[in-house]
Order: C-alpha cells, then structure tokens, then sequence
C-alpha cells in the first residue's frame, strides 16, 4: 500500500488497506481515502469501525484515544471534516492535535484560519 501511494496509485492502495484493522493501517486508509474524496469512510477510518461517535462531536478524551497516530491522525480528521464542510468538529480536532503536539504548525495554521472570522 505504501509503494502504491509514494506512485501516486491512491486507487490500488484502497484496494489493499480496505479491511484495515491495525491503527497504522487505519492511519494510511484515512490518506488514501481522503486522496480519493471517499470523506466519510476515511472519517470511519480514523475512528474505528466500531464507533458510535463516527458522526456525532468528539468531546471526551475516551473518544479521542481510537483515533491512530496521534496528533497526527488528529489532524487529519480535522482536515476530513474540514472537507465536509463540518467546520466547528475540524476545529475541535485541530485543538485537540495542537493540545497533544504543540510542534504541529499545520494544525495550528487550519486552527488560525477557521477561527479568525468568529
């Protein structure tokens, strides 16, 4: 999957990580999903099969401790939401990736953007 991405066949690398399990495979389905406008499967991606929380707001950090690669996986949330036009969840994702990496400018620079015009 990752020789499939770094060609640039997001295509084939779904193909491979559709039935992922494994947090880091999780973590690369959500890429390849959000490469491929497929918003709401890389959305259950990142939250895990099994959750309930999948469209609903995430505001305890129980729901927060299924999304995989950390801040990382965080902010890519929040840019999959952002996507779908759910703007006040990417915030919260943002928030939460900066709160847990402070270091991660690109979560903090989407935070800046959508909250300067509230």
């Amino acid at each position: 999957a990752e020789s499939y991405l770094g060609e640039g066949k997001a295509y084939k690398a779904y193909e491979v990580l559709q039935r992922a399990q494994h947090p880091v495979n999780r973590y690369k389905l959500a890429l390849t999903c959000l490469k491929l406008k497929k918003l709401q499967e890389a959305e259950k991606a990142l939250l895990g099969s099994s959750s309930v929380y999948v469209l609903t707001d995430l505001d305890t950090n129980r729901q927060w401790q299924g999304v995989p690669n950390g801040a990382a996986g965080l902010f890519l949330l929040g840019q999959v939401r952002e996507f779908m036009q759910r703007q006040k969840d990417a915030i919260k994702c943002y928030q939460e990736a900066v709160k847990r990496d402070p270091t991660l400018w690109c979560a903090f620079e989407r935070l800046c953007n959508l909250t300067k015009d509230s």
